[in-house]
């Protein structure tokens, strides 16, 4: 049993966490998840059956120059659902801390209005 987070439990932490307001970027999961490629991480969510959305954005680097990227979020509450299932299997797993209902009941609420980051409740 191995005692070490794994790479799809952070990207699917990442995503209940930064919600559709935030979103979560190549630069938030290089931060939070150490991961140099995220993308790889939501690739795999989503062919586990998590539906996430995205959109490119134009990132201002501090060279002064524009690069697109994307910014991913989770589809429904149904996959908000399905993730911290996710998250809690593999922390069970690990002897982990699980996410509580209270918590998953905050990540439900983000999605309330719909997937939609203008929609969403702060």
């Amino acid at each position: 049993m191995s005692k070490i987070t794994t790479k799809l439990e952070l990207t699917a932490y990442h995503l209940l966490e930064q919600g559709p307001q935030k979103g979560c970027t190549a630069l938030t999961g290089l931060a939070n998840c150490r991961d140099l490629n995220y993308r790889n991480g939501v690739s795999d969510l989503r062919k586990m059956g998590v539906s996430i959305l995205d959109e490119y954005f134009t990132h201002h680097h501090s060279g002064g120059g524009k690069v697109q990227m994307k910014r991913y979020w989770l589809a429904t509450v149904e996959d908000v659902r399905k993730v911290v299932a996710l998250v809690n299997l593999k922390r069970g797993k690990r002897g982990g801390v699980l996410i509580s209902p209270e918590q998953e009941a905050q990540y439900l609420k983000q999605y309330e209005n719909g997937a939609d980051p203008k929609n969403s409740a702060a």
